[in-house]
């Protein structure tokens, strides 16, 4: 039997994380040993009760084990809580299975993902197409990584534009074929747990956002591929776990200051201090253009609220006077 590992991190969405797990059991299969793991991450509350009991009450103490956390990690790093034990073991899985909390799998999706990379040894990575459950709709699950150009791109999203340069977006779009990616959602992707283990698995600096990218990134610079498999497919409700969205005038809400942080530290590992400042001035030019054609559209910024100033005093700042941000 094929033996892979799941691996959800639970915080403050006990009821989202028991679904998910219940569609990953459903998962195993006379060729596929699924062993759940549910990180949570310090969950204020009764959330670590709630699950230990439903483990127990629903008879999944064999396939599901729950890892009570004193801290809370954030996604990458509660990932590694698992990770880093699955490692100390004589038998390891052969696959890992990363679900976000608010996901669903469908029956066959740890299968065909399994299936896929049992059938290209070269790819590290499998990611699966994902659908919002209340209207169906696919959602983008394959991206493109960030440079000078999608920072800008991405900032300015003026259709003739985005048009024009068509590999300045970071998003490659919905209905897409099975393809190689830069890199794919962290809400559901598999992976293979040697390639993992290589490169160290997700790093520690990463609180939220950019984790995967970074991640992916390193596996394609050890000779690693990463894949966007379609005929895998998920639920995610977007936003359920994170928080982050729109408010009731439709207009972005502010983003966490551990998004600006993520950005800048995954962009000086991989880029250096003065290419970072370079995208990041790409990014304020590109909303501001965005807010000037909007506004003369009669509309507002697509811009979540407060960006420039943080992306400037969160992700710029710490660049030119050292000391102020994590590196």
């Amino acid at each position: 039997m094929k033996r892979i590992a799941t691996i959800t991190v639970n915080y403050r969405t006990a009821d989202l994380t028991l679904e998910a797990v219940e569609s990953l059991i459903s998962s195993e299969s006379d060729r596929l040993s699924v062993h759940v793991h549910v990180v949570d991450n310090a969950s204020p509350g009764d959330d670590g009760d709630l699950i230990e009991t439903a483990v127990a009450e629903y008879g999944w103490l064999e396939t599901v084990e729950l890892h009570r956390e004193k801290t809370n990690h954030g996604f990458g790093r509660g990932n590694n809580v698992v990770l880093k034990k699955l490692a100390a073991l004589k038998t390891r899985p052969e696959y890992i299975f990363f679900l976000n909390p608010d996901a669903r799998v469908e029956q066959d999706t740890l299968e065909v993902l399994s299936r896929f990379l049992d059938c290209h040894p070269e790819a590290a990575v499998a990611g699966a197409s994902i659908f919002e459950p209340r209207t169906d709709h696919e959602a983008v699950a394959a991206f493109r990584f960030p440079s000078l150009l999608t920072e800008f791109i991405s900032s300015l999203q003026f259709g003739p534009v985005s048009r024009a340069f068509p590999s300045g977006l970071i998003a490659l779009g919905t209905e897409l074929p099975t393809m190689q990616v830069d890199w794919v959602s962290g809400a559901a992707f598999m992976a293979r747990f040697d390639a993992l283990e290589k490169v160290g698995f997700f790093e520690d600096a990463f609180f939220l956002y950019y984790e995967e990218v970074d991640l992916m990134r390193k596996l394609r610079n050890a000779g690693w591929q990463t894949w966007h498999v379609s005929e895998a497919h998920v639920f995610h409700s977007a936003g359920s776990a994170t928080g982050v969205g729109r408010d009731e005038s439709e207009q972005a809400s502010r983003l966490p200051d551990y998004w600006y942080e993520s950005w800048r530290i995954y962009m000086l590992r991989h880029h250096g201090a003065p290419y970072t400042f370079a995208c990041g001035t790409l990014k304020i030019l590109g909303w501001l253009l965005n807010s000037g054609i909007r506004g003369l559209q009669g509309k507002r910024s697509e811009a979540p609220r407060r960006f420039l100033r943080d992306l400037w005093s969160i992700g710029l700042k710490p660049l030119v006077l050292p000391g102020h941000g994590k590196t």
